[in-house]
């Protein structure tokens, strides 16, 4: 039994096998439960940042973007990660690493890819302008 600073019991409840099953099982607050507490550890998640454009007076065409950065290779308005799944096993990190950068031995070389279409897709829409 693990006590709280006052003495009280706590007392946790994991139900992980049972996620989305109906059981019957319900918990009340104030009876059952006197708070909820929901732990999240941002190196356990799978993200996909997007960087929305933004208004800005100073920015070409008035506004402003990671897509245009200089340093954004992919001149996308996204980040990618993918460390849940590396972590979990699910996927080999040099594999990722191949796959997002290499074209050579038959990897996929997504940000290579990405790099060379948005460049081409801006030197089209430049003509546009």
């Amino acid at each position: 039994m693990i006590l709280d600073e006052n003495g009280l019991p706590e007392k946790y409840v994991t139900l992980v096998e049972e996620l989305g099953n109906d059981l019957g099982w319900s918990f009340e607050y104030g009876i059952d439960l006197r708070s909820i507490h929901r732990k999240i550890i941002s190196s356990e998640l799978t993200t996909k940042v997007i960087v929305l454009p933004n208004d800005n007076e100073f920015g070409t065409n008035g506004f402003c973007s990671i897509a245009r950065s200089n340093l954004n290779y992919t001149r996308e308005n996204f980040i990618l990660n993918l460390d849940y799944y590396i972590d979990q096993g699910l996927l080999d990190k040099n594999t990722v690493n191949r796959d997002l950068y290499s074209t050579s031995n038959n990897y996929i070389g997504y940000y290579y890819n990405l790099n060379k279409y948005n460049r081409e897709y801006d030197e089209i829409t430049n003509l546009l302008l």
